[in-house]
């Protein structure tokens, strides 16, 4: 333990700090005798993270404190934390939650960063800056001692159970002092820090720190002397009394609103007359109105600004100038591994967005990165290493979505795709449909990128289960690209395919196999015989044929498919195992279990080798294999492989993502094997939970999860509420499958020999 350090991250110096010892102190008394959370609220630009980074670094803090970690909160809580690599590393778990990083509810992954911190020695001082999301805060209070562990957070807006500390102007003497030491390159001559010059300007700036900040540093830097600069001000000053008018007549209701947008209209002032900036001084600029609001290291502008090797002490010289000229914030990690990041300042981002009005044109470098960045190839890539660039594709768009561009709709469909892998699918298909309005706009009804966000947008709805609206833009995708490509061009393939998968969805196998059949028809025409193309073809014709009963005609096509497949790509490819996977489902369902188990156990060797430990995939392979184990009356092995699938999809996808759900099915399932029913029950209470958030109450995954509660409460004897169950499940089923479904069928046939249990157990 001893190791561990006493900055678990960056922490980064607060640099110039001036004044505030009060505020100092009434923080480290308030946290140290009347509260676990402390909450530092005030305007933006007033001083909050300055203030609690200097917290951070003040000797009551080291001494009250063996462990402080600083975290600049962009997006949820959890995913800040997650994304630490350096937090990560300080508690010796970056290897078990390597891939468990982001952006919406991580749960689990966060959870296990929890118990690694409550396992620290000491007392630890956790800093959150910039918390606009608190729904994580509750997971602190519940893990943690207040004697343990102390929180100290920054917003702009009040926060539930913390106690508020309003962060207020500086004081006169302090605010010519910060105004002093900024302006003042060297040591300010004597008597500088009582010019009537300088209290006048600190004045009309409301002693307000972000605005001192800027004028000093931008002033110097523009060559004015302390009359300029008070005439300027005051000039500015009295433009803007309107708004102070505008209080006492009650057109503007809220003081703090006033404030608000008398700093917003200095912060403009000084942007337009003060910057200077020269053409690329407004290039860097736009790109950083971009990025989310955290500081951002050198070596990730690099790439996100596109910088040549020998380019690069350019970009340094344009990152220091803008700081001197009070623009750019700039952090200076502790180890010289960290380097410093860069950031803008809220505030002045602001400002940047509506003077220099960032698009995708002028910042097309930064949008073609991040864009080509959550771009995804599905067959080598894993998609959790995608999910950290979700902020930056998210913060892009709330500055250019409104732009009916192509670029724009390109960055919309690569997140929505990589929002859907997270399992935020109402999220994912929310982008798809902006996509969908923007290449409509663009391009009108006939064109090949309407009909591929349609087929995008229609994957996600029978995600969440909405089949009709998937069915309906599927078949619009068919048509259009039928009609401007023809019978047999790839894309008619690719269609049919997903088309067949909504018919799966909704029961009707006649429509699937039309579809699929087309579907192998035009790719042998258009690639050959031995196409990987046709191979994934035959295989989806293969699963439909296995699940029809017709298993003969199934394993010749992944027969075929596996031949190909092999020849072509090698017997390490990830296409062996899926289809070997698939031949041991069909081996499964003709009774013969063990050579199921052999080839699962080779397709899991397989993805390991591929993909490693903790991917997707893996899981998935797990699952099936743990399902076989079941068929062979091994129910301990099933549980473990269970275990181990589950804990990789609650570090990959958080603890409400519908795979988790899955999971927890599953493994239900074992512990019933096991005669656990209460075990059994747990996990299907929370699957249930998460699938009603995630869908509500009329989705097939809540309908499974009401059979499975049905049969543990059928197996404890509780007939009252497993008919309950039962019922709930067949009424969702019908809802949205229709009379004619199989799983309406499954469930009539589990109400049925309840009610003949039910019978048999009356006297």
């Amino acid at each position: 333990m001893s190791a561990i350090p006493h900055f678990l991250n960056a922490v980064p110096h607060p640099g110039l700090f001036v004044g505030r010892t009060e505020l100092l102190d009434r923080i480290h008394h308030t946290l140290t005798t009347q509260g676990r959370a402390v909450l530092v609220q005030g305007i933006g630009g007033i001083g909050k993270t300055t203030t609690a980074l200097a917290y951070a670094h003040a000797s009551a803090t080291q001494a009250s404190y063996q462990h402080v970690a600083c975290f600049f909160v962009n997006s949820s809580l959890a995913s800040t934390v997650l994304n630490d690599d350096r937090l990560l590393l300080s508690l010796g778990i970056a290897a078990q939650v390597q891939q468990a990083r982001s952006t919406g509810d991580e749960a689990a992954g966060f959870a296990h960063v929890l118990h690694a911190l409550h396992n620290l020695p000491g007392r630890i001082l956790l800093i959150f800056d910039n918390l606009e999301d608190a729904d994580n805060l509750p997971t602190f209070f519940a893990n943690f001692d207040p004697r343990k562990c102390a929180l100290l957070l920054t917003s702009r807006h009040e926060i539930e159970q913390t106690v508020r500390i309003f962060i207020e102007e500086l004081p006169e003497a302090d605010a010519a002092d910060l105004f002093c030491r900024l302006y003042y390159e060297s040591a300010p001559p004597p008597g500088a820090i009582e010019d009537p010059n300088l209290i006048a300007v600190i004045h009309d700036l409301d002693l307000h720190t972000l605005l001192l900040h800027m004028v000093a540093l931008a002033g110097r830097e523009a060559g004015y002397t302390l009359l300029e600069l008070a005439s300027f001000v005051h000039e500015q000053y009295i433009r803007h009394q309107n708004l102070q008018i505008a209080v006492g007549t009650g057109r503007i209701s809220n003081p703090d609103e006033t404030k608000r947008a008398r700093i917003h209209s200095f912060v403009v002032q000084i942007f337009e007359e003060l910057g200077h900036l020269s053409n690329n001084d407004k290039t860097y600029l736009r790109y950083f109105a971009l990025l989310p609001g955290i500081p951002q290291k050198i070596e990730l502008l690099k790439t996100l600004f596109q910088i040549p090797k020998d380019a690069v002490v350019d970009l340094r010289g344009v990152l220091l100038r803008l700081r001197r000229r009070g623009l750019l914030l700039e952090k200076n990690g502790l180890v010289s591994a960290e380097g410093h990041a860069w950031s803008l300042h809220r505030m002045v981002r602001e400002v940047v967005v509506e003077r220099l009005r960032p698009n995708a044109e002028n910042c097309a470098v930064v949008v073609k990165e991040v864009t080509d960045l959550l771009n995804i190839d599905e067959a080598k890539e894993n998609p959790v290493d995608k999910f950290p660039f979700i902020p930056y594709g998210e913060a892009i768009l709330l500055v250019l979505e409104a732009e009916a561009r192509a670029e724009v709709s390109v960055l919309l469909n690569n997140t929505a795709i990589i929002l859907s892998y997270m399992g935020l699918y109402q999220k994912g298909a929310e982008f798809f449909q902006k996509a969908l309005a923007i290449d409509l706009a663009i391009h009108g009804e006939d064109h090949a990128d309407v009909s591929r966000c349609r087929a995008n947008l229609a994957s996600v709805y029978v995600k969440l289960g909405e089949y009709p609206k998937a069915h309906e833009l599927a078949v619009l995708a068919l048509a259009t690209d039928l009609k401007i490509f023809g019978e047999h061009d790839p894309r008619i393939a690719i269609h049919r395919g997903h088309l067949a998968n909504i018919y799966r969805n909704m029961g009707n196998y006649e429509k699937v196999g039309e579809l699929l059949e087309l579907a192998l028809a035009s790719d042998l025409k258009n690639f050959g015989e031995l196409h990987p193309t046709v191979a994934r073809s035959r295989a989806n014709l293969a699963n439909f044929y296995n699940e029809i009963g017709e298993h003969e005609k199934a394993l010749k096509l992944l027969e075929l498919a596996l031949a190909s497949d092999l020849k072509n790509l090698g017997a390490l490819h990830p296409s062996i195992a899926r289809y070997q996977a698939n031949m041991a489902n069909i081996y499964s369902d003709l009774g013969q279990h063990e050579k199921a188990r052999e080839l699962l156990e080779l397709a899991l060797a397989s993805d390991l080798k591929n993909f490693g430990e903790w991917h997707p995939t893996v899981a998935t392979g797990r699952s099936f294999l743990a399902h076989i184990y079941r068929y062979l009356h091994e129910p301990e092995k099933s549980r473990d492989l269970l275990q181990l699938a589950l804990a990789s999809d609650l570090k990959n996808f958080g603890e409400e993502h519908p795979e988790v759900a899955a999971k927890r099915n599953n493994l239900a399932n074992a512990y019933i094997d096991l005669r656990e029913p209460e075990k059994a029950r747990e996990l299907l209470e929370l699957a249930l939970a998460s699938e009603l958030k995630n869908f509500g109450e009329g989705h097939p995954n809540v309908a499974r999860c009401y059979h499975g509660l049905a049969y543990i409460s059928k197996t404890i004897g509780d007939y009252l509420a497993a008919k309950t169950y039962f019922q709930k499940a067949l009424d969702i089923n019908l809802r949205v499958f229709g009379t004619q479904h199989p799983y309406v069928a499954i469930v009539q046939q589990s109400i049925s020999l309840l009610e003949d249990e039910i019978s048999q157990s009356k006297p």
